[in-house]
């Protein structure tokens, strides 16, 4: 069963319900931060939710509402506070009038998530609300909050189990690391493989984008050392390790699948491992979507732009990743040529960007740990790339704009006489609010994306 407590606490003002499930947390943490998923357990049987808004960030905020048998809708909101995904969150719950207005004359509270691993691939979830008084409690929970919230978890199970059915994940020995990766079986297979490759996103990144391609077998996978895969940095270069992988992956894909045609959607660092593997291994993908690569070396302003991504490594050694990430978003939201004097500027405040400046002494993430033999120095062959029979597609966001990876997306299709591809959003434009991001366009970015597939390929 789903849920296995539901405590009420009038002394601690709170109701806490406690579910486990055998998932993953991060296939837990999709069933908040993807709002398709959410809307299929959010409302308890018989009142289906539909988000209308789902920004699940720091200050940013969901409204919903629920319909009910006859016709009736019930309006909610919540105001985010804090967001740590895959591990949990913090949101002010409260109900609104039909325009989306809080209602005032109804209590607000604070609700609490913590997903945790628990022991053979089990997780726990928690969901914790706390009342601002005993009058309030009283109050929502005669209106029937614990059943409802009850009710509403126990569908959770059916909706794993019917993913269960479909995406299976899978297991790969490469030498240092072990890649896990999920296919998802189509109902007909006169389609493609469709591979889904990011960097240093993981596979859960692209579930608004698998949800969306129901219609071909897609794969996705988590790189080495990223969530699920173990394994570290080696002696190569990081992209050619990656590609390394890629390949390997890619032949264990044939293997299983048979000798059918491969499609590529690859983005932002995934992007530039996918555009080097055609230059190694040109015969292994039909159609390649590179979306958003962002290669520092096309660029006019490279030697600049170069100094810049290493000033902000610097910072993360120096400072930690929140110091680091400040200043990692202020180098991709810069828009225009980087000037020699940018890498000198001192890094944003992170309280700048609702990050507390704390320095928990890691220096591991996978982003910020790059250096020099990372994905942004990474020098493509361009004439090999070209070379290869597949059939390229350059993606950019339409609210990217000038800034680092619009540029480069630019760049990299000149350089290959390649087409250069608007799609919906920006740089996440793919995504529906996975990992707690503001969604982007999913549902445009894969009618586009679909349009580009569907295209016949060089080959």
């Amino acid at each position: 069963m789903t849920v296995t407590a539901v405590h009420s606490d009038p002394d601690g003002l709170t109701l806490t319900l406690q579910a486990e499930f055998d998932a993953s947390v991060e296939r837990v943490w999709q069933l908040w931060a993807d709002p398709r998923q959410l809307e299929r357990w959010w409302g308890p049987p018989g009142y289906p939710a539909t988000m209308t808004t789902h920004d699940l960030r720091p200050g940013g905020r969901v409204e919903y509402h629920m319909s009910g048998p006859e016709g009736d809708r019930f309006h909610g909101y919540w105001d985010v506070e804090e967001v740590d995904p895959p591990r949990g969150l913090v949101i002010r719950d409260g109900f609104a009038h039909p325009d989306g207005r809080p209602n005032d004359d109804m209590p607000r509270n604070t609700v609490q998530l913590v997903i945790s691993d628990l022991a053979e691939g089990r997780t726990r979830m928690i969901i914790q609300t706390s009342f601002p008084d005993l009058a309030s409690m009283e109050q929502i929970l005669a209106m029937g909050m614990e059943e409802g919230l009850t009710a509403a978890v126990g569908q959770i199970d059916a909706i794993l189990a019917a993913d269960a059915t479909t995406v299976a994940a899978r297991h790969l020995e490469v030498p240092g690391a072990r890649i896990v990766w999920d296919l998802q079986p189509a109902d007909t297979s006169d389609q493609p493989v469709l591979v889904m490759v990011g960097y240093p996103m993981g596979a859960a990144g692209f579930a608004s984008q698998v949800g969306r391609f129901t219609d071909r077998t897609t794969i996705t996978f988590d790189p080495r050392g990223i969530e699920r895969s173990s394994g570290g940095p080696t002696d190569q270069p990081l992209v050619e390790q990656n590609v390394a992988d890629l390949h390997a992956l890619l032949d264990v894909i044939r293997d299983q699948l048979g000798e059918r045609p491969i499609d590529v959607f690859a983005s932002s660092g995934g992007a530039v491992t996918a555009l080097e593997l055609l230059a190694r291994h040109p015969n292994d993908v039909a159609t390649l979507i590179a979306h958003e690569p962002p290669t520092l070396a096309v660029l006019e302003d490279a030697e600049a732009a170069g100094a810049a991504w290493l000033a902000v490594h610097d910072t993360y050694q120096r400072h930690g990743w929140a110091t680091g990430m400040a200043h990692f978003i202020a180098m991709t939201m810069h828009e225009g040529p980087f000037d020699a004097e940018w890498a000198s500027r001192p890094a944003p405040d992170p309280a700048t960007f609702g990050m507390p400046a704390e320095d928990d002494g890691s220096r591991n993430d996978p982003l910020l740990s790059q250096d020099q033999t990372g994905v942004p120095h990474h020098v493509l062959d361009f004439a090999a790339i070209a070379a290869a029979p597949t059939r390229v597609v350059i993606g950019v966001g339409a609210e990217t704009g000038d800034t680092l990876t619009g540029r480069t997306s630019t760049q990299v299709a000149a350089a290959l006489g390649a087409d250069l591809v608007v799609f919906p959003g920006g740089h996440n434009g793919f995504m529906g609010g996975e990992y707690g991001q503001p969604p982007g366009e999913p549902d445009g970015f894969a009618a586009t994306l679909r349009h580009h597939l569907d295209r016949p390929a060089r080959r």
